[in-house]
């Protein structure tokens, strides 16, 4: 097998080899020869990338007229059908989210976790304030009181 060393930048390297690479593409995808190494997402319609215009090796990539559905993910999705962007400071889609998501008033996973639900929710490390229908980190959540009523 003849291997040659291809690098960029001399940090970017890749191995380029005579033998054929398998073209078989998961569903929505076709085989070209110079992938887009930062295709548009639903999250990124013009993802920043400083690769893509130094290398485009051969591979799969999703049909025109779709987009990967996230920046993690390689499925392909009609561009019609990518989920609604979340306008929200510290949310994002989540196409399998909790049903009782962890708040302010219930801190805790609750026990409806196996069900779940489409839509935007708090990133990682946020809660959602019921009170003010935001995501905020935990200690930013307003402290209860412990008040009680005398009849």
């Amino acid at each position: 097998m003849l291997v040659n060393v291809v690098c960029i930048l001399s940090i970017i390297c890749v191995l380029v080899s005579t033998y054929s690479i398998p073209k078989i593409c998961r569903r929505n995808e076709e085989w070209v020869e110079k992938i887009n190494l930062c295709p548009p997402t639903c999250q990124s319609e013009n993802p920043k990338c400083v690769i893509n215009s130094l290398i485009h090796p051969p591979g799969c990539q999703c049909l025109p007229g779709y987009k990967y559905l996230s920046d993690d993910s390689r499925v392909c999705v009609k561009s019609s059908d990518c989920p609604a962007k979340c306008e929200q400071r510290h949310t994002e889609w989540n196409h399998c989210g909790s049903k009782c998501p962890i708040t302010c008033e219930h801190p805790y996973e609750r026990g409806c976790f196996l069900v779940c639900v489409q839509g935007c929710f708090c990133k990682k490390g946020y809660v959602l304030d019921e009170t003010k229908n935001e995501c905020v980190l935990l200690e930013h959540c307003p402290k209860k009181s412990n008040t009680t009523c005398d009849d």
